[in-house]
């Protein structure tokens, strides 16, 4: 499986959820569903903590990317999601999880698929752990 993070994005107000997100692209040559894979962050001096599984999920085709939102489309109060080519996945959060050198993976079972560092400095967001 060849799941990678390319961009995370931290809100400017703590409110808008669905100013956070991140980029997951399959750089792999078949398809991954993502279906049930749990998504945790892990502050610089701290645990891994559970943010959300993503049920029902969806696949990503080779060289596609999706943008996985912390908040939800149909609450205004999140503020509006980012528009474009990449299709949105809504975590339906109540809280954010982005914060400066945070790690976040996405695992299935205890296996890490993908892990990557929030760091603002990048113009991605994302380095690599």
């Amino acid at each position: 499986m060849a799941l990678v993070i390319r961009e995370m994005h931290a809100p400017t107000d703590g409110a808008l959820l669905n100013e956070e997100w991140l980029v997951v692209e399959n750089a792999g040559d078949a398809p991954v569903s993502v279906a049930g894979l749990r998504l945790t962050a892990q502050p610089p001096r701290g645990r891994p903590r559970d943010v959300a599984t993503i049920d029902p999920g969806f696949t990503i085709k080779p060289g596609e990317k999706h943008r996985i939102v912390t908040g939800s489309a149909s609450r205004p109060a999140h503020g509006r999601a980012p528009d474009g080519p990449v299709p949105n996945y809504h975590l339906l959060l109540k809280t954010g999880y982005l914060q400066p050198d945070v790690v976040v993976r996405l695992l299935r079972n205890q296996i890490a698929l993908v892990t990557a560092v929030y760091d603002p400095k990048f113009p991605s967001g994302a380095r690599e752990a």
